[in-house]
């Protein structure tokens, strides 16, 4: 296990298995540069800052889908309750990749909006045997939603926040280890 620093705690933990470490950083690297690759003719044609700032938002979400799942995360989340609904709360990147990307702010404000109801209700499940399945739901529901504004959304912003639908319902509101002991 890899002692975190204070400082970066909220994103991956207090400890961490050196390869689920690893697997975070390169899922990270890959995605960013995956999407910021393939999808630079529509980036060139924003603002400098909101490219900028869409860079941010696409390395913490695709960064977010794996550290979520990982078992130090998880129990980091797992120790306080109200850590895990400022965590939910402070979710507004959606509203924001909308806005930058300039995208239809009505539909960001619906798909955030359902993940964040969504993901209280699986905070209220947290110890619910069914709980990951209830996150699989909310997520395929989560892509119909997505699927349903595909015409009006730019593939760049419809992929980010079908990574994000994946990070919140099912990395971070699950909780994947309650009651395991993971220490290696």
């Amino acid at each position: 296990m890899i002692n975190i620093p204070k400082f970066f705690h909220e994103i991956l933990g207090e400890k961490q298995v050196k390869i689920e470490l690893l697997f975070i950083f390169l899922l990270t690297a890959i995605t960013t540069s995956f999407l910021f690759i393939y999808y630079h003719d529509f980036l060139i044609t924003l603002p400098f800052f909101n490219h900028s700032i869409l860079f941010i938002l696409t390395l913490d979400i695709s960064g977010g889908v794996i550290a979520n799942l990982t078992h130090g995360t998880d129990r980091f989340y797992s120790k306080s309750k109200k850590a895990r609904i400022i965590f939910i709360a402070i979710h507004i990147q959606p509203l924001l990749i909308f806005l930058l990307a300039k995208s239809p702010l009505w539909i960001g404000f619906i798909l955030w909006a359902y993940t964040i109801f969504c993901a209280l209700i699986l905070e209220v499940l947290k110890g619910h045997p069914s709980q990951k399945v209830f996150a699989g739901f909310d997520f395929m529901i989560g892509t119909i939603i997505l699927f349903a504004f595909e015409n009006s959304l730019s593939p760049f912003v419809f992929f980010l926040m079908l990574l994000f639908l994946f990070k919140v319902l099912y990395s971070f509101s699950v909780n994947h280890y309650l009651g395991a002991d993971h220490e290696k």
